[in-house]
């Protein structure tokens, strides 16, 4: 019974922080697409990304967007309906999901697609798959995970890997620079990769681990912070998670922005 009331609470919780949200948004003049309040007070967690952009980001705003792990494309295009002047640079390692966003973003003007997985050092490496495409990964999922969110290997392919210093997808211009990692439990060595192309990176969402999710691996926020860190990236919200396994965080997304932008969290000047 309190399992159920809390539930339902923290449901109720989490609408209305995030219509509040949306109302402070809106004092700031940033003009958002209206079906942002009818989606969120249904499905909260569909829009918690775009409202946690909307805070530091103008919707209008001329953006960069790395999508590392992008899946097939489902995310980006949700980017895209909030800020459409974004020019797109999408990672995706696994060839069947590729061809997935190869036909969602293919024919898109400033779109970049590459196939391949980003790490600290270039090479070819095993991949584990799972019946879900967003579950790939270079790692090996904690049986405790497996058993809570049925998350079994069903076979492994071998990928392309690069490091994101040496495409260096940094836009030409003066477009705010966005980087989105979502490599399950790959982010410290895909990081590391990435030290140049962080400077000149505004806003990162990052998925991090808290507790052991994979195994002889430690949790990866606290090496993700410091690695942010000497980008001058600071950890500002801290996204809601899954309970599957632990009515802890064992893993979330977190957003990090650079320390000048830490000044728009105020609701007032």
């Amino acid at each position: 019974m309190i399992k159920f009331l809390w539930h339902y609470a923290h449901a109720i919780e989490f609408r209305f922080n995030m219509l509040r949200e949306l109302a402070v948004i809106k004092k700031q003049n940033k003009h958002f697409t209206t079906s942002l309040w009818w989606h969120t007070l249904r499905r909260p967690t569909t829009t918690e990304d775009w409202i946690n952009f909307l805070r530091f980001i103008n919707p209008s705003s001329a953006i960069h967007l790395i999508d590392v792990g992008a899946n097939n494309g489902s995310w980006a295009a949700g980017f895209l309906q909030i800020f459409p002047n974004t020019q797109l640079t999408c990672f995706e390692p696994v060839t069947t999901t590729f061809q997935e966003l190869t036909a969602r973003f293919g024919e898109r003007n400033r779109t970049t697609l590459h196939n391949c997985a980003l790490s600290d050092s270039p090479g070819s490496a095993l991949i584990n798959l799972t019946d879900e495409s967003t579950f790939a990964s270079f790692e090996e999922f904690d049986d405790r995970i497996v058993e809570a969110r049925d998350k079994k290997v069903t076979g492994t392919i071998e990928v392309d890997v690069q490091r994101l210093d040496d495409i260096n997808p940094s836009s030409n211009d003066d477009r705010v620079q966005m980087l989105k990692i979502d490599v399950q439990g790959h982010e410290v060595e895909m990081l590391k990769g990435a030290s140049n192309v962080l400077k000149n990176t505004d806003v990162v969402l990052c998925e991090v681990t808290f507790a052991s999710e994979y195994k002889n691996r430690p949790p990866s926020f606290s090496h993700v912070c410091e690695l942010l860190r000497v980008a001058d990236l600071y950890p500002i919200i801290f996204q809601e998670y899954g309970r599957q396994a632990s009515s802890f965080a064992v893993e979330r997304d977190v957003l990090f922005v650079k320390q000048e932008l830490l000044e728009q969290v105020f609701d007032t000047p």
